[in-house]
């Protein structure tokens, strides 16, 4: 899904298109992993064969892995963050235990008196800091300075739940070797509410757009010089890390909030869907407009709106319930736009009034029994796009989980 409005009522709407993608596909298919490939070989003509290669799961050699038609991966060598590539699709194994009460922290934290903020920072070493001398020599003088402030990782989420809960920030050492997913020690201090303090350069910083503004990011740590940047930062520096932390929390939720078992069946679902013959719309294009918004109809329809249908991608109108035989000028003339263009739909008891996640869902409940796109695109009516580029990409990504 990419909408390009604000997140109102994401978590139903997301519901809602979780059940589209389930049962979009009829496609048959059967997954794999490592301890049983050598038996797809043996799966009836017509089934699409999926393989599953977590990270570290060794090399197949490339006759086995043609004996496949999707792979899904984690590992960043193959194929990138969010990505299909060929035959590749990258789905990573992650959890959001916290679920809805990882909001309420933040909106707590976000609540509190600045100089407590500022005083809230927790450093978290990683199992083995000792084999490292300048960890070694943080964790010294750390628990000089602010002893009941140091954790040290020891894999579990209780460990890192008391180094997260109390904290506005938490200095995530050790995370050097980015293997180009998001460790699970970033994703829990996220869920928890806090601002992760991130150090060195080669950490991926783009999981999502405003990833970026959720994380501190030091060229090199030290206890003194921490403590230093908490007590000085601009009071609107605060403000901006909270915003955007609860806007990484919305996409780790929705990416995270079911078991990996059945997000690993409906990625497999959906890339074999992608496979079919004819092959299905890679995109259907939702633009939600106003009754009143003729004019900017008309100048998508004269724009933009046709380099779509060169690349067979289907788009509707999204408008609020509307008296179509009503007697109004308004409706005449909606009357006469919806017969001429053919590309309108009215979507009962609804409004054009903000928020609009009503109205959002029932665009999403309307594309879920009228097309099987793979993706599902939603623009408002002022926007002008270029549809090439915004294609090009979602050919390159993978078809399920992705907003």
């Amino acid at each position: 899904v990419f909408a390009l409005a604000s997140p109102h009522n994401i978590y139903a709407m997301w519901h809602c298109l979780f059940r589209w993608l389930l049962l979009a596909s009829a496609s048959s298919f059967q997954l794999f992993d490592s301890s049983n490939y050598s038996a797809a070989r043996l799966s009836q003509a017509g089934t699409c064969r999926v393989l599953y290669l977590p990270h570290g799961a060794g090399t197949l050699t490339p006759e086995v892995l043609a004996d496949f038609e999707i792979v899904i991966t984690e590992d960043a060598s193959k194929v990138g963050w969010l990505d299909a590539d060929g035959k590749f699709y990258f789905l990573e194994d992650r959890r959001y235990p916290l679920r809805d009460a990882g909001r309420v922290l933040a909106q707590e934290k976000e609540v509190m008196p600045i100089d407590w903020r500022r005083q809230g920072m927790s450093v978290l070493l990683p199992s083995n800091f000792l084999r490292t001398p300048n960890l070694k020599q943080i964790y010294e003088e750390a628990t000089q300075m602010m002893p009941a402030s140091v954790f040290v990782d020891d894999g579990s989420f209780e460990r890192r739940q008391t180094a997260f809960t109390n904290f506005t920030f938490a200095a995530l050492l050790g995370l050097d070797d980015d293997p180009g997913t998001p460790p699970q020690s970033l994703v829990d201090c996220l869920a928890h509410g806090t601002v992760p303090i991130v150090v060195g350069r080669h950490h991926k910083l783009d999981y999502s757009h405003y990833f970026g503004y959720a994380v501190a990011k030091f060229k090199d740590f030290a206890i003194d010089s921490a403590i230093n940047f908490m007590l000085t930062a601009p009071q609107d520096m605060f403000y901006v890390y909270s915003n955007s932390v609860k806007i990484i929390q919305e996409f780790f939720h929705m990416r995270y909030r079911h078991p990996f078992a059945n997000r690993l069946r409906l990625h497999a679902k959906m890339a074999c869907h992608a496979l079919k013959q004819p092959a299905p719309p890679l995109a259907f294009v939702a633009i939600y407009s106003a009754r009143t918004n003729f004019g900017r109809r008309m100048a998508l329809r004269d724009t933009w709106l046709p380099l779509l249908r060169a690349e067979r991608i289907a788009y509707k109108f999204f408008l609020a319930a509307t008296q179509v035989d009503g007697k109004s000028d308004v409706d005449d003339l909606l009357r006469r736009e919806r017969d001429i263009f053919d590309d309108m739909v009215f979507l009962t008891g609804t409004t054009d009034e903000y928020p609009i996640g009503k109205k959002g869902l029932a665009a999403l409940l309307w594309a879920a029994h009228s097309t099987d796109a793979q993706f599902w695109l939603k623009f408002d009516d002022d926007l002008y796009v270029r549809p090439q580029l915004v294609l090009k990409r979602l050919a390159r990504m993978q078809r399920a989980e992705a907003y």
